[in-house]
């Protein structure tokens, strides 16, 4: 599982880098769609059947307006599960790339459960959550995950082009929106 997760994330990773790095116009493409944050997509429940305290949070109502305005977001998310995860993916177009925003909620998957073969840092707690930092390994994506209990946890991915110093300072900033939304 843990390999898993962890080749996941960098393909995840992988595919926002490469799919939104270019400035030509259009809307970017991954193996599946990812649209435009301008539209709004349809409102999703919870697909999660576990009872934990995740189970009822929708990841693409965790940005309150003052934190999407904090980060530049404008927009609803769009629905973009993620692996064992609940997703919500925001892009944010820029002059010279595209910043890719994620956040995922995991139900069944605790701050230690990261694979340990990552480059994970353990950060200052976040919101009153534990937090690690993990850095994509040749994708220029930057992750930081907040623990919620000792089995669920939220995660925040950024891709801001190939700038993994702008991707960590954004997932950083990302997770200290997020915290206030997570239960304690």
């Amino acid at each position: 599982m843990r390999t898993k997760l962890g080749l996941t994330i960098a393909v995840a990773a992988a595919g926002c880098l490469a799919a939104c790095s270019s400035t030509t116009g259009g809307t970017a493409t991954t193996p599946r769609s990812v649209p435009d944050t301008t539209t709004t997509g349809p409102t999703r429940t919870s697909s999660s059947t576990a009872g934990g305290p995740l189970a009822k949070l929708d990841p693409c109502d965790m940005l309150t307006d003052a934190g999407k305005s904090q980060l530049g977001v404008s927009g609803a998310g769009q629905p973009d599960d993620l692996g064992s995860g609940r997703s919500c993916l925001w892009k944010v177009r820029g002059p010279e790339y595209t910043t890719s925003f994620r956040i995922t909620l995991y139900d069944h998957a605790g701050i230690d459960d990261l694979p340990s073969d990552l480059n994970n840092k353990a950060l200052p707690d976040i919101g009153g959550h534990k937090a690690v930092q993990t850095i994509g390994d040749g994708t220029k994506a930057c992750s930081v995950s907040l623990a919620v209990t000792a089995s669920t946890r939220a995660a925040v991915l950024i891709v801001a082009g190939a700038d993994q110093t702008k991707a960590c300072e954004l997932a950083e900033n990302t997770a200290a929106a997020l915290a206030p939304q997570l239960p304690h």
